[in-house]
């Protein structure tokens, strides 16, 4: 899926993102949105009182996992990915609600040891799994915890030095870009 230009030309990098040297060059760049996702996810659209459409992306799912750091994981993904953005070119709101503390339909996030090739956690693209391989490393890292939890969304990497949450940069962030495409994504049609 394209994203138009209108789109693109609202969004606009962090001119402070750098990327976790220790972490390298991501390999699987694809910023064409989410792939297929096993998460549960729900949209609605609806017009608000001031007559703005506004688009609700909800994320629903509880997380399991031995390695004492739930509690950590679910915080730093609710603060990064709970979001409300205006694309300013159309006046659409979109809203992205993010709750882990709710029962998923189609299984847990599940996080547990392992290994990852020159990363302290990894995630199957779409999947439910986040192997972790330095737990306290990882409890300490908000974004590395939305970077992971993006993967299970369906996104893949994202350049270096572009600000973005998918990408390896220390302050990534979601954006409106995250919100339209898991909206075009998981809209029903």
């Amino acid at each position: 899926m394209a994203i138009s230009t209108a789109i693109r030309s609202i969004l606009t990098p962090s001119d402070t993102a750098t990327a976790d040297a220790s972490r390298g060059t991501p390999s699987d760049i694809d910023e064409t949105g989410p792939k297929d996702t096993v998460q549960n996810i729900e949209t609605a659209e609806h017009v608000d009182e001031n007559g703005v459409t506004v688009r609700e992306i909800n994320i629903t799912g509880r997380v399991s996992g031995e390695l004492g750091i739930r509690n950590q994981f679910i915080a730093a993904v609710e603060r990064k990915w709970n979001g409300v953005w205006t694309d300013i070119k159309s006046g659409v709101k979109y809203v992205l609600n993010v709750d882990l503390e709710k029962a998923l339909l189609n299984g847990d996030i599940h996080m547990s040891g392992g290994s990852c090739v020159k990363n302290y956690a990894c995630a199957e693209v779409g999947g439910r799994r986040i192997t972790v391989v330095q737990a306290t490393k990882f409890a300490g890292d908000p974004t590395g915890m939305a970077h992971e939890f993006g993967h299970l969304l369906g996104f893949k990497h994202a350049p270096n030095g572009s600000g973005n949450v998918m990408s390896y940069d220390n302050v990534g962030k979601v954006s409106i870009k995250h919100a339209q495409q898991l909206w075009e994504k998981h809209n029903a049609k």
